[in-house]
């Protein structure tokens, strides 16, 4: 990746608040090397971008994302005929809109058949475009609660994994399993 000097209009420096006019930052991938003035000379071997008419500003992190979900009232109906396939494309489709409006980090806090861990992998192996993210995978809690579905008897039986936790030795297996499937962290709901 080649070296990057950013021409500022305004840029937003988080550290104090302040907003700088007309600051060059000076990236290598991705990390930021210096910010420096307008005047200041930039070293060989960089590119120059010029957004001198633009403000700028680090990346946003939303901290609570389900990316595989499209946020429709009548998604837990559809949440039994979609495809893991299916929730994969939308996690994309939704990651990819979230780095446009300048969100360059994701924690996707529960996904259906780790499509969150999948994407995640795709965005690190730079097969898609998308934001870094931190994944739970499939959320965790107890039986009758948030976590737990609340479909018919026979349709529930059908569901894999059961990751309701009823005790110790179930909180143990279902950590254990997102863990093992590649989670980040555990997204456990209380209620």
């Amino acid at each position: 990746m080649m070296k990057q000097a950013l021409k500022c209009g305004k840029l937003f420096c988080p550290q104090d608040g302040k907003t700088l006019k007309n600051a060059v930052v000076l990236v290598d991938g991705n990390e930021i090397l210096a910010i420096q003035g307008e005047h200041e000379a930039i070293s060989d071997g960089f590119g120059v971008i010029d957004l001198s008419d633009r403000f700028v500003m680090p990346g946003l992190i939303d901290a609570h994302v389900h990316t595989g979900m499209s946020g429709e009232a009548s998604e837990l109906a559809a949440s039994v005929i979609r495809t893991v396939g299916d929730v994969a494309f939308t996690a994309l489709h939704n990651a990819q809109l979230d780095l446009n409006a300048g969100f360059t980090t994701l924690r996707d806090a529960g996904s259906t058949g780790f499509a969150d861990v999948a994407l995640r992998n795709a965005i690190n192996r730079g097969d898609v475009v998308g934001p870094r993210m931190l994944v739970s995978g499939e959320s965790m809690g107890s039986t009758g609660g948030h976590a737990d579905s609340h479909f018919a008897p026979h349709i529930q039986s059908t569901l894999l994994p059961d990751l309701c936790i009823n005790g110790v030795e179930s909180a143990r297996r279902a950590a254990r399993y997102n863990l093992k499937y590649g989670a980040d962290f555990l997204k456990f709901m209380a209620t």
